[in-house]
């Protein structure tokens, strides 16, 4: 993962901002399509400039927000941007390059796939969250069952690669609505990727008020509809490959996976996060979140970062240990050896929590579901 990389670019506007998302998304009635395009190229600029070898370009990713409700033109237009610049420099281009964009299932981006395909883009993922009409209002989204359904099935038919997400453990849902809610899905599409989301309450969001306020309660057993979502995925042939994300082989997101196993990306556009490697090491960058203060920056300085920070190697550890142990294949040992207390891992593989190979450490089915706990305990800094 260390020679390739990715790019993600974030588009922060929404139609409605839902009560649970603790995003940086905004509402607004007007978006400057053509200076978001000039802004994203000059920002990338930056970031490019700053790479130390020449990592193969694995994907692109627009997320957001709502990135359909870009003008196809911008979408090209960054993407055809950016590969020329990787060419220009040298570098190479993965034959399995990889542009996913995030999208919602109104009429008015439905009608707008095809030309996002032409665009460049070879993967959607549709923000579907429910298909239950009562639980898609409380959810705040601004389509019906219908509409979602249309787009899936609109969206198939375009491309090759598609994925959709659903949240569960929502206020009031018992656990057979969810087993019948999620295999309706997948036997209704067979979808060869889908994310499935535990619904979280962020704090600063609508929904943490309401929790607040005692007018909103999730259910509390969790775990059990986690088991539920392994179990029927797995009857669907879908496998999990991170704590959230299924897939049928060869179809899992490789944006994603650079993520998780500590490969590059350049984070352009407001409130992006980012990781690239240096002449002086490994930098964490993030621009700034309000899209004016964004667009503003980049005009007049070239960037808008609001970090930009080198790494130490404990830091480096803690992440590549959380984001591995996210996922099926783990985490390489080689290198971080003193961030690691290796008498508590045999504990955990005793436990059959992990399982410790000469040079990496895996999450069982069991242990996966335990990531974050897991990574706490074996950690040493």
């Amino acid at each position: 993962m260390r020679n390739k990389i990715g790019v993600y670019i974030h588009f922060p506007y929404c139609e409605k901002k839902c009560p649970y998302c603790d995003f940086n998304s905004h509402v607004t009635k007007k978006i400057e399509h053509e200076r978001f395009l000039e802004v994203y190229k000059k920002d990338f600029d930056h970031h490019f400039a700053q790479l130390l070898q020449k990592p193969s370009l694995e994907s692109i990713f627009f997320g957001g927000g709502t990135p359909s409700l870009m003008e196809p033109f911008v979408v090209e237009g960054i993407i055809g941007y950016i590969k020329n610049r990787f060419l220009e420099n040298g570098n190479e281009i993965s034959p399995h390059f990889e542009v996913t964009l995030e999208a919602n299932p109104s009429s008015f981006e439905v009608q707008k796939f095809r030309d996002f395909k032409n665009s460049g883009v070879n993967r959607i993922s549709i923000g579907v969250q429910s298909f239950i009409e009562e639980d898609l209002q409380k959810l705040g989204r601004v389509h019906n069952k219908t509409q979602a359904i249309e787009a899936i099935l609109h969206a198939g038919e375009i491309f090759d690669r598609l994925s959709f997400d659903l949240i569960y453990a929502r206020e009031n849902q018992e656990l057979q609505n969810w087993r019948d809610e999620l295999t309706f899905a997948l036997q209704t599409f067979n979808p060869s990727h889908i994310s499935l989301y535990s619904l979280t309450i962020e704090k600063g969001t609508e929904f943490f008020k309401m929790q607040s306020d005692g007018k909103l309660s999730i259910p509390k057993n969790q775990e059990e509809f986690y088991d539920i979502t392994n179990e029927v995925c797995a009857e669907f042939g879908l496998n999990r490959y991170e704590i959230s994300n299924y897939a049928k082989q060869n179809y899992e997101c490789k944006h994603n996976i650079l993520y998780w196993q500590m490969g590059q990306y350049i984070g352009i556009g407001a409130g992006a996060h980012g990781r690239i490697n240096t002449k002086n090491g490994r930098i964490a960058t993030m621009n700034f979140n309000a899209p004016e203060k964004y667009l503003l920056s980049v005009e007049k300085n070239g960037n808008a970062l609001q970090t930009n920070e080198i790494l130490d190697a404990q830091t480096i550890a803690t992440e590549q240990i959380t984001t591995g142990l996210r996922t099926i294949q783990g985490f390489e040992i080689y290198g971080i050896e003193q961030f690691l207390a290796l008498e508590k891992v045999k504990i955990l593989e005793q436990e059959g929590l992990v399982i410790q190979t000469p040079n990496r450490i895996i999450p069982t089915n069991m242990g996966l579901s335990l990531c974050d706990g897991i990574a706490k305990f074996i950690f040493q800094g």
